[in-house]
């Protein structure tokens, strides 16, 4: 990827992740997909993962690096199969980051068509979306930025919300 003021070159490591691509930018930061250099490690992981990386000059502003790393703390709070959970937080010079579960599979925003989804798919979805949901509210998170967006399919169907960056912890 290219380098601009907003989004300045990715090192090819962070830790002990080897970053291999990118997944996608946003406002704060960008995702990539990176693996663990301990091959061991890495399987028992479960193979790659997703780090959200935040921008360096924004980890520089006690505020954004604090909001950040409360959204991680969150994430490392979740278990459940229909949302990303944090395994870590990483630093390397100004890079700050945090590892998650990598979800292979296209966005809710990518599926739908004009028109919408088959009803069959809606209900589906919805029954695994509901219970992560539930479960973040019995740990007193409010995600509040649910969107297709925001929403992963994996490859065998069941769907994973992603990005608590502006979730409110009520706990």
């Amino acid at each position: 990827p290219t380098s601009t003021p907003s989004h300045p070159r990715l090192p090819e490591r962070i830790g002990s992740y080897r970053l291999l691509s990118e997944l996608g930018r946003g406002g704060m930061g960008t995702v990539v997909r990176a693996r663990h250099i301990e091959e061991g490690w890495a399987q028992r992981q479960g193979g790659d993962v997703a780090i959200k990386l935040i921008h360096p000059q924004l980890a520089a502003d006690p505020a954004y690096r604090a909001r950040f790393l409360d959204e991680a703390r969150l994430g490392q709070r979740l278990s459940h199969p229909s949302l990303a959970a944090v395994h870590d937080v990483v630093a390397e010079g100004s890079w700050l980051g945090a590892v998650m579960a990598f979800v292979d599979g296209t966005s809710l925003s990518e599926r739908i068509r004009p028109g919408g989804l088959p009803l069959e798919q809606v209900v589906t979805l919805l029954r695994p979306l509901a219970e992560a949901l539930d479960h973040l509210h019995a740990q007193g998170i409010i995600h509040r930025d649910l969107k297709p967006a925001n929403i992963k399919i994996r490859r065998d169907g069941r769907p994973v919300i992603l990005d608590l960056g502006i979730a409110r912890d009520q706990a």
